[in-house]
């Protein structure tokens, strides 16, 4: 079988050849995917780096978050309970930033919707998501402050 030329898409099934440079391709399609890449020297936007610090911050307090769940909460209920809801608090502050830098006008999203238009599912997908994303976090917090873990309505 013939090594697909560089600017083809291996065929299904077979290895590049060793040195044999290949093109990703997106599964769904099939079509060679296209990901406008940045100039070298094309400065990050303002959304687009507020975003990215939004986005760290969140993922930092989903780290402590998991860190906190995955703690022993045997003999400290009390103790586990009340870390929890800390770092759940922490990651409904930082989710409802990362919401606010996206959503906001000239945010990320306007800016995706500026430079590729073909996104506008995916945004409106997102723009949707986010209110029951910020539900959920809220309706666990309540939750932790309301209900007591180790009980039967929420065993342990």
């Amino acid at each position: 079988m013939p090594a697909p030329r560089p600017e083809e898409p291996a065929r299904q099934g077979s290895l590049p050849e060793p040195g044999q440079t290949t093109m990703v391709v997106c599964f769904r399609n099939t079509r060679p995917a296209s990901v406008p890449e940045m100039e070298p020297n094309e400065e990050i936007s303002q959304a687009l780096s507020d975003a990215r610090q939004r986005r760290k911050t969140l993922h930092d307090a989903i780290v402590h978050l998991e860190k906190s769940i995955s703690s022993p909460a045997a003999g400290r209920i009390p103790d586990w309970t009340a870390s929890v809801l800390k770092e759940m608090t922490e990651v409904r502050d930082a989710f409802g930033q990362h919401v606010m830098v996206t959503e906001k006008p000239d945010g990320l999203y306007d800016e995706i919707l500026e430079r590729a238009p073909r996104l506008e599912t995916n945004v409106r997908r997102l723009r949707e998501e986010h209110p029951e994303i910020v539900q959920r976090i809220d309706d666990t917090i309540v939750r932790l402050e309301q209900v007591e873990i180790g009980e039967d309505t929420w065993p342990l």
